[in-house]
């Protein structure tokens, strides 16, 4: 899902870095316009970090490496976290982010490549009402509708879990 993403992106002008566990897929972005990262920490140095890997495993292997926080350097950095992970990981991202100075923004998204692709994605934002405005101008390339979901309460975000159940109803 990131693939067609991030090449969305690229084609409507934003400066993508992309980032993959299997270097040739991100190679393959490259005639697109898509910057190659060598490491996560280099695909870090951005004002909006879009993240979409397959699950809480992956989220956690590339986040926390070695001991430390992968984003750690990078304060003022927004992350929107697009993949379908578990509430507890969601909340404990969030926690990370602002111990860091950073804000996070739970964004999963619902279709196929192909919606990516052509910019028909559902996408479930909860997050703080001025986050999700500062994203907008960007996530508004990959969707066909976004549901603000809630606003970010003290230490919780609305549940990965609770916006995947509630999927059903959107498509």
């Amino acid at each position: 899902m990131g693939q067609p993403m991030a090449r969305r992106l690229a084609q409507a002008g934003f400066r993508v870095v992309g980032f993959n566990r299997t270097r040739s897929r991100a190679e393959a972005l490259q005639r697109d316009g898509v910057e190659v990262a060598d490491t996560p920490e280099q695909a870090c140095d951005v004002d909006l970090l879009i993240s979409m890997v397959t699950d809480d495993e992956a989220m956690e292997q590339l986040f926390w490496q070695d001991g430390r926080f992968l984003t750690m350097g990078h304060p003022g950095l927004v992350h929107a976290g697009m993949s379908t992970i578990s509430d507890t990981l969601a909340a404990r991202l969030a926690a990370a982010h602002r111990q860091y100075g950073q804000s996070y923004i739970s964004a999963p998204v619902f279709g196929p490549p192909e919606a990516a692709q052509s910019g028909k994605l559902y996408i479930a934002a909860a997050g703080d009402d001025a986050l999700e405005e500062t994203v907008d101008v960007i996530l508004e390339e990959l969707r066909l509708a976004m549901f603000c979901v809630g606003a970010r309460r003290v230490g919780a975000l609305w549940s990965h879990a609770q916006v995947t159940r509630c999927r059903a109803a959107v498509l």
